[in-house]
């Protein structure tokens, strides 16, 4: 999004030098905005200015009704001071649901508690169920399309554990035109295998695959099945690890790290590895067939681990018509690279054959695909625009991968406040709810944050500060 305006829950824009609402912090004025955050000096913190969420803020004056901001602001700002050493008392107290709690306290900071995010996700069956058709079929594309505050990183966020809790790895990256352009397809591919996480592991990091596969002939072997010019080296190395330094420069190397593929070269001959060269990671934007192919041996190998599969999930940082119109040109190629490494043929809207192949002889035997049934899915999240909706039909003409998010209806809305009071008296049993109690809060949330606004995190986060206040005491009866 550029740094103009952001959308605010009434529709309007933020603007530097606005005045605002915040729950917690107050009244203060806007000082900078960028990537989906707003920087602001608040009245009462004369100091240092703050870095708020955009969907944090409310716009002073607004419709949305300065009587209900402020009672919720306020309220939340006297629970603040008691709020941590009470929850940790009703964590303890009988009959506490334990994951409960910590999910709502990723709510409070928020987070999305992977545990419980489909407690309280609504109004999306339609988008979850085809991204779940996608991970059943193995292999596939899926572009989540959306306008600001649609709820498109939540969805990133439930359906990344839903692959990996399904047996699949993970890559994920955040767009941005700025740190991780798509038109740089080495820095893209960079930022997704910094965030690779296999299924069984806490951390992200690919040792737990390569050991699945240390002793397999198939992935060690010149002549094996599944051998790869860029990730065998790297798997003999993990394997004999008494060369500590070049078991560290391979693993980078395989990570998109910024390596001197000749210097690593010359190293890699005490392996033994006298077949073939490193081939260098170039950040050329025209190389997309080199990371597209790699990604696919990334897939293959997961499955030969015993995983099902590698999922790809690329979020929006801003939006990507902030590039020019060459560097838009340039991550056309490399996102069509990504979606023939993932789509079958028919599916494309081009020849994927006639895309550019790179200049060395090397580069150009590489097949686009590593295996061609590489169980490779990728999952993009998308701001709604006309230059972005030509573009992705210049790639896919399969109408089920795109996946269209509308605002939420206003009894969504209210059944979304319902849910995460059920998971808030999971987490605390001692706060009693009754029917008259919940349409009360329903109708305070919706007064702050109106429920057709689409922006389902501001009203999760309103639910859960009145839920504090309630049972601390200090929600106005009148409220």
């Amino acid at each position: 999004m550029r740094s103009g305006g952001a959308p605010t829950a009434v529709g309007t824009t933020l603007r530097p030098g606005d005045r605002v609402q915040h729950l917690q912090h107050g009244a203060g004025r806007v000082i900078a905005l960028r990537a989906g955050r707003a920087r602001v000096k608040f009245d009462a913190r004369p100091g240092l200015p703050e870095v708020v969420p955009y969907d944090a803020l409310l716009r002073e004056g607004t419709a949305a009704g300065a009587g209900a901001a402020s009672v919720v602001r306020a309220a939340a700002v006297r629970d603040s001071r008691r709020a941590v050493g009470a929850d940790a008392e009703l964590q303890r107290a009988a009959g506490a649901d334990a994951e409960a709690w910590q999910a709502v306290e990723a709510l409070r900071l928020g987070v999305v508690p992977f545990e419980r995010a489909a407690a309280y996700t609504v109004g999306r069956e339609d988008a979850l169920a085809g991204l779940h058709e996608m991970l059943e079929g193995g292999a596939g594309m899926r572009v989540l399309l959306g306008d600001y505050g649609h709820g498109k990183t939540h969805l990133l966020d439930l359906f990344e554990h839903a692959a990996r809790a399904a047996g699949y790895a993970t890559a994920r990256a955040t767009l941005d035109p700025a740190e991780v352009p798509p038109s740089h397809p080495k820095r893209l591919y960079h930022a997704l295998m910094a965030g690779f996480r296999c299924p069984d592991a806490p951390d992200p990091s690919p040792a737990p695959l390569f050991e699945r596969l240390r002793d397999s002939a198939a992935h060690l072997e010149r002549d094996g099945a599944r051998y790869s010019r860029f990730l065998t080296p790297a798997l003999r190395a993990h394997r004999d690890r008494t060369n500590t330094d070049l078991h560290d420069q391979m693993r980078d190397y395989v990570l998109g790290h910024a390596i001197d593929a000749a210097t690593l070269d010359a190293q890699v001959r005490y392996m033994d590895w006298t077949d073939e060269r490193l081939l260098a990671l170039s950040d050329f934007r025209t190389y997309g067939r080199v990371y597209g192919h790699l990604l696919g041996a990334w897939a293959t190998w997961c499955r030969d681990a015993g995983y099902r599969g590698l999922v790809v999930l690329l979020d929006e940082a801003e939006r990507m018509t902030a590039l020019d119109a060459e560097h838009r040109r340039l991550a056309s190629e490399v996102m069509a690279h990504y979606a023939a490494a993932t789509l079958p043929r028919d599916a494309l809207a081009f020849e994927p054959e006639r895309l550019y192949r790179g200049g060395h002889a090397a580069l150009k035997a590489l097949p686009l695909r590593f295996a061609a049934d590489q169980p490779l899915s990728a999952v993009l999240a998308l701001t709604r625009d006309p230059l972005i909706e030509a573009q992705l039909r210049t790639l896919v003409g399969d109408a089920s991968v795109r996946i269209e998010l509308q605002a939420l209806r206003p009894e969504v809305g209210a059944a979304l406040v319902g849910r995460v009071t059920d998971l808030y008296r999971a987490a605390y049993p001692g706060v009693q709810i009754d029917a008259a109690l919940l349409q009360r809060l329903q109708r305070l949330v919706a007064a702050t944050y109106p429920f057709d606004a689409g922006v389902p995190r501001r009203i999760v986060r309103a639910t859960v500060s009145l839920l504090d206040c309630l049972r601390h005491g200090t929600l106005p009866l009148g409220a």
